[in-house]
């Protein structure tokens, strides 16, 4: 089996340093022939000294690709584009692997009807969290995902989605769904996303199976920023700006072109904040249930222009 891992970077490289060690620490099975690609996304600073420093350890199993174009998404595509194994994952320049991840990997694609595989994120925190965090509803904001802890499809009876962070596909996904939207995802202008939502409705539209692997799992470091309210609020309205940009949902109820329930949840929201003394994960709900349904008419309005 061959394997391409596209890693794409933004002026991270101490984090980055951090994940080319964990794949080389990690056990890759015999028969197995991975290599690595870094996408510096523009970074200006030390990133490509970084890369060319673990060269001579990966024996020639890393490669460094400069995409000037900034965004996430132009990044990743750039790194899918030029791989040409016959599975291609995704990984962050905050993440490491998990010991398991490689044999994870291989297994789940030894299954020739698997198209597509995800798995968790485990928290590595820079700082232990304060108290009130993760939200319920929203670890994805810090990064946060352990959806199941047996295999499971993608699909119904799964609660969550596929992320680009931690991802792998055989070759014939991209061209039956296409890449990355480079018109979403996160840029050095703001925290824009719905990139990963948007993929994985397009993996289902093309009937493409995909399964969620725990044992496929990598750590992920949560700096202290994103322990904190302001940041909890600029992602959501973020994503609530940038998921006016994908297909409406189907079969729900719109209010001036907002799904309903977001003005049911924001008031429910707020009335357990009243009732509970304004206690403060309460009150952080409430306020990003409104932020949802401001960023959502932001969006639109910017649509609209």
């Amino acid at each position: 089996m061959q394997l391409d891992i596209v890693i794409a970077t933004y002026r991270r490289p101490d984090l980055l340093a951090l994940t080319l060690e964990s794949l080389l620490r990690a056990h890759a099975p015999e028969g197995l022939d991975w290599n690595a690609i870094v996408v510096d996304n523009n970074s200006r600073d030390n990133t490509r000294d970084i890369v060319a420093s673990f060269e001579p350890r990966f024996e020639g199993r890393l490669r460094y690709l400069l995409e000037t174009q900034q965004g996430s998404s132009q990044a990743r595509n750039a790194g899918i584009l030029s791989s040409s194994a016959d599975i291609v994952a995704t990984i962050d320049d905050d993440e490491e692997i998990a010991a398991t991840w490689f044999m994870a990997l291989v297994d789940a694609f030894a299954d020739p009807s698997v198209d597509y595989i995800g798995g968790p994120y485990h928290p590595k925190w820079e700082v232990p969290p304060p108290g009130w965090i993760p939200v319920v509803g929203y670890t994805a904001v810090i990064g946060i995902i352990e959806s199941s802890t047996e295999p499971i499809d993608y699909g119904p009876g799964f609660n969550g989605g596929l992320v680009s962070g931690n991802s792998a596909f055989r070759r014939r996904v991209f061209e039956l769904a296409g890449l990355y939207n480079p018109a979403l995802g996160r840029t050095d202008r703001g925290l824009l996303s719905c990139e990963d939502h948007d993929f994985f409705l397009r993996l289902q539209s093309a009937g493409l199976r995909g399964r969620y692997i725990p044992a496929f799992g990598i750590h992920h470091w949560i700096p202290a920023q994103r322990m904190t309210t302001a940041y909890h609020r600029s992602w959501v309205f973020g994503q609530s700006m940038s998921i006016v940009r994908l297909p409406p949902e189907q079969g729900v109820a719109h209010l001036f072109g907002i799904p309903r329930y977001y003005f049911g949840d924001a008031l429910r929201h707020s009335l357990r904040w009243l009732r509970s003394g304004f206690d403060l994960q309460q009150g952080l709900l409430a306020q990003l249930s409104w932020i949802k349904i401001a960023g959502r008419f932001y969006g639109r309005w910017r649509m609209a222009r």
